[in-house]
């Protein structure tokens, strides 16, 4: 009698667990390659590079990256918790997303990048159970369109790695001024080329100032508007002599928060280029001395 009365009072919520596993199905063949599948009009190395781009603008960690392999798998990205009922009563376990991307060289000019995802309910591997919501707005479909944008929009990219050869020659000058007078006149420069001084310190020779350029779209699934673009500059002052002093004026790129300096996402050419903001800099710090 005891079993029996146990098993009516849970009978109400089996059926509702039941109900919320009807909604849920597994990820089909059919689904993976027609949703979970793209090819882009980009080269292997481009692609793979946007790939592995992508996944940390979406809140994953690449764990293993292998361009040889064509293989690029995350670590688990923590993603709810799942209801279930026991014996000893309701319990709760934590779920985790993980990708594993794999990327097939079509031809010279197009990348086809496969993208796998794993469901973990704590350690375990659920993947290949009716656990999977494939519409609405944190369904797979979703998900998947999200990824693909984001590296999308990486191999769309037409800019160049900065390298410490440019910023050596381009990006650095030598002023025939004494130590204080430079930094003072790097000071000011900033402003007037609309950065906003972030840090300066004389004792240090450090100078940052940042600046807001634009904004892009972006397809985060906690962010799908825009985000914010800031250029800054990080400028080192040393003192030569004391008639001469040297400034490295390194820049950055920020999308919001993410540094994306080291990508390709640098001009070195026309009046947008970085050698051209590198002259009218020094040419702003030559004025005030």
């Amino acid at each position: 009698m005891p079993q029996w009365s146990l098993r009516w009072r849970l009978a109400p919520l089996l059926l509702a667990v039941l109900l919320v596993g009807c909604i849920r199905s597994q990820i089909t063949e059919v689904e993976q390659q027609s949703f979970g599948t793209r090819t882009f009009a980009a080269g292997y190395e481009k692609t793979f590079a946007a790939a592995l781009d992508a996944l940390p603008a979406l809140g994953y960690q690449p764990q293993f990256v292998s361009a040889a392999q064509g293989r690029i798998t995350t670590t688990r990205r923590q993603a709810g918790a799942t209801a279930g009922i026991g014996l000893a009563g309701t319990f709760a376990a934590p779920l985790f997303r993980q990708y594993d991307l794999r990327l097939v060289r079509v031809d010279a000019g197009h990348t086809r990048v496969v993208a796998h995802p794993h469901l973990y309910e704590g350690e375990r591997d659920v993947s290949r159970q009716a656990v999977w919501q494939m519409s609405g707005r944190d369904g797979e479909y979703e998900h998947w369109r999200a990824l693909f944008a984001q590296i999308e929009r990486g191999c769309m990219r037409q800019g160049v790695l900065l390298t410490e050869a440019d910023l050596q020659s381009l990006g650095t000058r030598t002023f025939a001024a004494g130590y204080e007078k430079t930094f003072a006149a790097a000071s000011k420069a900033l402003p007037a080329l609309g950065y906003e001084l972030e840090f300066a310190n004389a004792a240090q020779g450090r100078i940052t100032a940042r600046r807001q350029t634009g904004g892009i779209a972006y397809v985060n699934l906690d962010n799908p508007n825009a985000i914010a673009v800031f250029r800054q500059y990080d400028l080192q002052v040393v003192r030569v002599d004391p008639g001469h002093t040297r400034v490295i004026a390194r820049p950055r790129i920020f999308e919001d928060k993410r540094d994306v300096s080291q990508q390709a996402v640098w001009r070195m050419s026309g009046p947008d280029g970085e050698p051209e903001r590198w002259r009218a800099l020094f040419a702003q710090i030559e004025l005030g001395l």
